[in-house]
């Protein structure tokens, strides 16, 4: 079965090509920044990339409308992915395509994301799972649509920022709105610098 997964994977990347994992490309300073259980809604208009990093078990789950909008997610095991699904429909309205990037056996993050778009009668056009021993960093072409790899060499968010959305994933499950979004997202307010002094830079396990 696995063996057979893995030809209906590579038919899917030929068929898809602008799909696919390109070639690295490298970091840029300017390109937002979505973390882990969080979500940008923007257009080629407004960005011309987004990008998130650290996927292990996490699943990436980019969708696309008719008008060129398109929501680029971030999901971990943590997230309630039925409340997060919903708002993406909801900004998104009719949707044209979904995509899934990351997660690693048993696959129960990436079952239950399915089995939720299932209900809006949306299916995932390709699956790319995270079968290697080290994360993913995933950054989308909103003008192409292209989904490459990068190296996460430039800290473009404030550390302080950082601070901020790792620090609310301790509290509540929900899925957040990065501030950058079409329509503006969720607020981070910012403590002093010297309370940030000493605080964890990482995110939470996946």
């Amino acid at each position: 079965m696995k063996m057979a997964h893995f030809y209906i994977l590579l038919i899917s990347l030929f068929a898809n090509a602008n799909l696919v994992f390109a070639d690295i490309v490298l970091d840029r300073a300017d390109i937002p920044e979505v973390f882990q259980r969080e979500y940008i809604y923007t257009s080629g208009a407004k960005h011309e990339f987004v990008q998130t990093y650290g996927v292990a078990t996490c699943v990436v789950l980019i969708m696309h409308n008719y008008e060129g909008h398109s929501v680029f997610a971030h999901l971990d095991s943590g997230t309630m992915v039925e409340q997060a699904i919903s708002n993406f429909i909801k900004d998104l309205g009719n949707i044209t395509s979904v995509r899934l990037f990351g997660g690693q056996p048993p696959y129960r993050l990436e079952d239950r994301i399915i089995s939720e778009l299932e209900k809006y009668k949306l299916y995932p056009e390709i699956i790319i799972r995270n079968e290697r021993n080290k994360s993913l960093n995933v950054m989308l072409n909103l003008k192409s649509g292209d989904v490459v790899e990068y190296d996460e060499v430039i800290a473009s968010t404030d550390f302080r920022v950082v601070n901020e959305k790792v620090k609310r994933l301790k509290f509540s499950s929900r899925i957040y709105r990065h501030e950058e979004s079409i329509g503006g997202g969720d607020i981070i307010e910012i403590d002093s610098p010297e309370s940030d002094l000493g605080l964890n830079m990482f995110l939470l396990p996946y």
